[in-house]
């Protein structure tokens, strides 16, 4: 019993965003995937990304069908600006929790970076009508149209995509970068 009520404190002291316990003085012999989660938030907000990373795996490795636990792993992956793991990621928090709204966010904030602002926009769309109060969804979508609106008005003042940043690399990954940090920024 003393195991049990152990598990629920951590997991309340994380919902709670208080302090994490000191891993030398755990004496659970081993985590269910909720505490993983848990602790990941908590480590999160004691600003160790490079903990919540490893404790939302562990909660992915614990229970691979967790699809929460993958959406986890892939907003950290992508808080450290690595697309290619946060995507594959991604792919398994939707294929496992379709109705995951914070997924959908994520894979918006993805293809934005990417430079694929109808896609972006559709994935925040598909967020917010599955959470209407998640407000990584509303900022994605208002980052979106304001980047769309921008780049209708350089069409319409003749400035060509190349003189705009998109032919640019540099000027690309700055567009990208931004959202990236945005996100993080938000998430915090």
């Amino acid at each position: 019993m003393r195991i049990l009520e152990l598990r629920l404190q951590r997991v309340i002291a994380a919902v709670q965003l208080r302090p994490c316990e000191p891993e030398a003085n755990d004496s659970i012999p081993s985590r269910l995937p909720t505490e993983w989660l848990a602790l990941s938030y908590c480590r999160q907000s004691a600003k160790d990304l490079t903990g919540a990373l490893g404790a939302a795996r562990s909660a992915a490795l614990a229970s691979p069908r967790n699809g929460y636990a993958w959406a986890r792993v892939a907003e950290l992956e992508f808080s450290f600006g690595r697309r290619g793991p946060a995507d594959e990621a991604l792919q398994k928090a939707l294929s496992l929790s379709p109705r995951n709204a914070q997924a959908h966010a994520l894979k918006g904030f993805l293809l934005a970076g990417a430079q694929k602002n109808a896609d972006a926009m559709a994935a925040f769309e598909s967020a917010i009508a599955l959470d209407p109060g998640l407000g990584n969804a509303w900022l994605g979508r208002g980052l979106t149209r304001i980047r769309r609106e921008i780049e209708t008005k350089a069409e319409k003042f003749g400035v060509t995509t190349e003189r705009f940043g998109k032919g640019d690399r540099k000027s690309t990954r700055l567009n990208s970068s931004h959202i990236t940090i945005s996100y993080a920024v938000f998430c915090l």
